[in-house]
């Protein structure tokens, strides 16, 4: 059977959880921790929050109400007072000495409302007092026996004066009386002397009385008749039964003492573990605080990196932006090429033409020139009437050669503008095959970009979740910190008071022994 304890990790940007710390504690390890910690002269239990037993010694009891098993339990959770202890009546077992607690919520860390009951027996627990309330009843009795020793031996003493003056006066009416004076006189003697005897025994108890002030209870006195011989009677009963109270006091001091030294003992053991429980926990507050100073340190790195991812995912989406841009430019520089392409074309097919006519032109001034050349030959068989047709041939014979001349120089011309026509077509179609070559490249960049933006996107959100599960880890150790920081303070007072506990029990040792010592010096054999 186990204890588990979960806490969720969140996001702090979103609030969402992004995972679930568990951990767990054994029900049996912590049933011995606790045993180990208060020791096994107390049974000990944890409550829930519903009142019913989750950790007991006994595992039948395990799920049933503290109510039922401790009916008068309320009136003691209801007390205001911190050490909140009482005997309590059980339907299982004999009366016991039970101790309730009320755990206290831990800052930063959820109430469980559990309760530890502590419970001993009755007899147990009342053992040492019994033992002492029955060494005082001794004493008592033998102080009691002492001053009715000292109250009779007082009374016989009065007695004695008291009845002096009347036997004065009953001697004094006997010689008034001449007849009786010789009896008298016997008896009184007689009186006399049983009373010097009475005194001489007086005087002996008395004397052995006073080796009782010596401290020696080794004397028997003697028994004779009378009164005195009935107080010697008393008093050696009553110094047999002194001895044996004396022993029985003795016996009991013994006792006490073993048990206050296995208890010195034992407390001083768990002074001891306390100690060294302390120690353990200083060295895990020590370990806490270094785990809390690396978590930080990895909180702040995580935080860097995410700072660092933040910028490239905004970079490499400006960079996105960009290619997106220069693409469309391309584009549009690709149809501005394809535009300038098909006019270079047209132009090329305006010069065919332009050649075309030039041809025909050229072919018309062949014509031309023969038919000067036919008019001239014309011209000179008519003789001087064809003079001016002649001189008319002529002039069209020469525009027929600057014409040719003119139209062979527009023949280059047109075909440099064919070649040249050709050569920027070719170019145009290059560098448009290096357009569609570039915006292809472009659009493969850009998508490349998306993609790194995707992961960009995809690295700063598991870097937010890691900044956040580092923050939030570095807030647990800082919760362990404190939990053990109470749990030393704890411990520390825990071991105060074994301190102050053992210095009681020394007290009570030296008070005992003390106790001892002086009935030692008794001599009773």
């Amino acid at each position: 059977m186990v204890i588990y304890v979960a806490a969720p990790v969140k996001d702090v940007a979103t609030g969402k959880t992004t995972a679930i710390v568990r951990t767990r504690v054994s029900m049996k390890i912590l049933m011995e921790e606790i045993k180990s910690f208060i020791g096994d002269q107390y049974d000990h239990y944890l409550v829930d929050n519903q009142g019913k037993f989750f950790l007991s010694p006994q595992s039948d009891l395990l799920g049933e109400s503290a109510q039922v098993i401790y009916p008068n339990l309320t009136n003691l959770v209801n007390q205001e007072d911190v050490n909140r202890s009482e005997s309590l009546e059980t339907v299982i077992q004999s009366p016991q000495l039970v101790t309730y607690l009320q755990l206290e919520k831990l800052a930063n860390l959820p109430d469980l409302q559990w309760q530890l009951i502590l419970a001993q027996d009755r007899l147990t627990a009342f053992q040492a007092q019994k033992q002492l309330l029955k060494i005082v009843t001794n004493i008592s009795a033998v102080l009691a026996l002492f001053t009715t020793l000292l109250v009779a031996w007082l009374t016989k003493s009065i007695n004695n004066e008291a009845i002096q003056p009347d036997r004065e006066d009953t001697n004094q009416n006997l010689e008034s009386e001449q007849f009786l004076d010789f009896e008298s006189q016997e008896i009184e003697q007689d009186q006399n002397q049983d009373k010097s005897q009475d005194q001489l025994h007086l005087l002996e108890l008395i004397n052995q009385i006073e080796k009782i002030d010596n401290d020696s209870l080794n004397i028997q006195f003697e028994v004779e008749n009378g009164e005195v011989g009935k107080i010697g009677n008393f008093l050696n009963t009553t110094i047999t039964n002194l001895k044996n109270i004396i022993i029985q006091i003795k016996d009991h001091t013994q006792e006490l003492n073993h048990n206050i030294e296995h208890k010195k003992s034992v407390i001083n053991d768990l002074t001891t573990a306390s100690e060294i429980q302390t120690d353990k926990i200083n060295q895990t507050l020590v370990t806490a605080t270094e785990m809390n100073n690396l978590l930080t340190n990895l909180a702040q790195e995580a935080e860097k990196i995410n700072t660092a991812t933040t910028q490239i995912y905004q970079t490499a989406d400006q960079s996105a932006e960009v290619m997106a841009v220069t693409g469309e430019n391309i584009l549009s520089w690709q149809q501005t090429v394809n535009d300038i392409a098909k006019k270079i074309r047209q132009l090329g097919e305006y010069s065919q033409k332009i050649s075309r006519v030039v041809t025909l032109i050229n072919q018309i001034t062949i014509q031309t020139n023969l038919l000067a050349i036919n008019a001239g030959i014309e011209a000179a068989r008519a003789g001087e009437e064809g003079q001016g047709f002649a001189v008319v041939a002529e002039e069209v014979g020469e525009l027929a050669a600057r014409s040719t001349a003119a139209i062979q120089e527009l023949e280059q011309i047109v075909e440099k503008m064919k070649g040249d026509t050709t050569e920027v077509v070719q170019a145009m179609e290059t560098g448009a095959n290096h357009l569609v070559e570039g915006t292809q490249v472009v659009v493969d960049a850009k998508q490349s970009l998306h993609e790194v933006v995707d992961i960009s996107e995809q690295v700063k959100t598991f870097m937010n979740s890691i900044s956040t599960a580092s923050v939030d880890q570095a807030e647990t150790p800082q919760l362990i910190h404190q939990l053990l920081s109470e749990i030393a303070n704890f411990s520390q007072d825990n071991r105060k008071s074994y301190q102050q506990l053992s210095e009681s029990l020394d007290k009570t040792a030296d008070i005992s022994q003390q106790l001892e010592d002086k009935i030692s010096n008794w001599n009773i054999n």
